[in-house]
């Protein structure tokens, strides 16, 4: 549940921001921000509900590709919108 919710607030993340090239949006980067903080968040609790259960096979699996994932998507999302607001100061 909490990956689905993860990949749900990241895809709106990303979205978001993208978005607001084609339309003005006065508050989409600071959605975005806290969609992809959702993102995050949801992928901390995925961690805490393999670590409660003991599953440390699944964690061992996961958590790299949790970490490199986390990764692009913090770096992608702070490059979209922070091109969209340099973009839009210059307007």
């Amino acid at each position: 549940m909490w990956l689905v919710l993860s990949i749900i607030f990241s895809v709106v993340a990303l979205i978001l921001p993208i978005a607001r090239f084609f339309k003005a949006g006065k508050h989409l980067h600071l959605y975005s921000f806290i969609s992809l903080s959702l993102a995050l968040l949801c992928q901390i609790f995925y961690v805490n509900s393999l670590v409660r259960k003991e599953d440390f096979v699944a964690l061992l699996d996961t958590t790299p590709t949790l970490t490199e994932i986390s990764s692009v998507l913090l770096i992608l999302a702070l490059l979209i919108n922070i091109t969209g607001l340099i973009k839009n100061n210059k307007s």
